[in-house]
């Protein structure tokens, strides 16, 4: 954990790997102090287009762990089956309710360099998400990685693999903060 004069200065300096496991909050995202780097957990990457596309700010790069892109994919894939239907109801008599909700159809607007992880086996938000969004930053140019863990589950993973995620992640930002 940082002291507080490296609290005091979290905004003017890069993040580090104790500074990111200590500032997630997984499913809402987290920037550093100065607002330039984005990262999301569980079903983040439905605010990476909202950051690209809001108030001027220039975000440097983004982060998204678990993160969904098209909703329609995950309809029978993932354990979501009775909120899909409660809440929008079945894709084929409700398809702009899904397609609101799904980032990838906004990928045109991205153009921040976004690393995205995930666990294969992942059945709460499968890595399906990922794969799609990195294609589609790839096809564009923007600069994008994907990273799956073998038999890794949407949490719980292996040890080494939590401090490779995270270390993944503060690389990834200080590759782009500059």
């Amino acid at each position: 954990m940082a002291d507080q004069a490296d609290q005091a200065t979290l905004g003017k300096r890069l993040l580090t790997v104790e500074d990111f496991d200590r500032t997630v909050d997984v499913g809402k995202p987290s920037l550093s102090a100065d607002g330039r780097q984005v990262a999301y957990s569980s079903g983040g990457q439905v605010y990476v287009v909202p950051v690209d596309g809001g108030p001027p700010r220039a975000v440097t790069s983004a982060a998204s762990g678990a993160g969904h892109s098209l909703i329609i994919a995950n309809y029978g894939h993932d354990i979501y089956q009775k909120w899909y239907n409660w809440e929008l109801g079945e894709p084929w008599e409700n398809m702009a309710k899904y397609n609101r909700l799904s980032p990838l159809l906004r990928v045109g607007q991205v153009e921040t360099p976004t690393i995205f992880l995930g666990g294969r086996d992942d059945w709460n938000v499968p890595v399906l998400n990922a794969e799609l969004f990195y294609q589609s930053l790839k096809q564009k140019g923007v600069p994008t990685r994907l990273v799956v863990y073998p038999n890794s589950h949407h949490g719980g993973w292996d040890p080494k693999f939590n401090k490779d995620f995270l270390t993944r992640i503060v690389n990834w930002f200080d590759q782009y903060s500059k």
